[in-house]
């Protein structure tokens, strides 16, 4: 049930922003490939392999499908993390797999006069200038996704949820990982996010003060 109401929402927006010649095939909302299933690169598995070129990604964190025109440009952004190119390996191969256009932008704290919040507004910045995305994906780094129905995709609403680390959902509780998507409109009008001692807790703030503006469209999880 919770697919097809997805599909309709991603026609939807199809129907609402893509204008696309003739010539060009829109890619599908639930592309073939997804089975609800995901087998995660291991540790070991990623120790050796150059994931850039394994999995066809351009220089600087970006891809699109050849065989169709994306619906969505997403822009995803996370905090540097000691196992990145682990977390990385995993997050490229779901966003293809869901026929995304998108650039993920990494982010690392090199002075205590910023934390991870206001590093968070920069990127957001940055890459308005250098990526002309439909939303952005504020990822946390500690979720490495189970199912090729985490959908990291765009809707009308913004879209917040708690996570176990394993990718798991969860209550939204003081330890939870969060993942949150909005529109830059939707970005601008919460004022981006505040300037908090830890990134959870930022999380946590911007999805409270988004619930007081805008009805939360999650999805549920299988």
């Amino acid at each position: 049930i919770f697919l097809r109401k997805y599909e309709k929402q991603c026609i939807s927006y199809s129907y609402r922003h893509i204008q696309v010649s003739q010539k060009f095939t829109l890619c599908d909302c639930l592309p073939h490939e997804l089975t609800g299933s995901f087998s995660i690169f291991s540790y070991n598995n990623t120790d050796d392999i150059d994931i850039a070129s394994l999995l066809s990604v351009n220089e600087g964190g970006s891809w699109q499908p050849e065989e169709c025109v994306a619906i969505f440009r997403v822009a995803l952004v996370l905090p540097y993390c000691s196992h990145l190119k682990y977390l990385l390996g995993n997050l490229h191969r779901l966003l293809q797999l869901q026929k995304l256009e998108y650039k993920i932008f990494v982010i690392k704290e090199t002075s205590r006069h910023f934390s991870t919040s206001i590093m968070m507004n920069i990127a957001f910045l940055e890459a308005q200038h250098d990526f002309h995305f439909d939303c952005i994906v504020f990822y946390d780094p500690y979720v490495i996704p189970l199912s090729d129905l985490h959908f990291l995709n765009c809707m009308s609403l913004p879209r917040c949820k708690s996570w176990e680390a394993s990718g798991a959902p969860r209550r939204n509780t003081e330890n939870a990982a969060q993942i949150s998507i909005y529109s830059p409109e939707q970005f601008y009008s919460l004022n981006g996010f505040a300037h908090m001692n830890s990134w959870k807790q930022s999380q946590r703030n911007l999805c409270k003060r988004a619930s007081y503006k805008y009805t939360i469209y999650n999805l549920p999880q299988r």
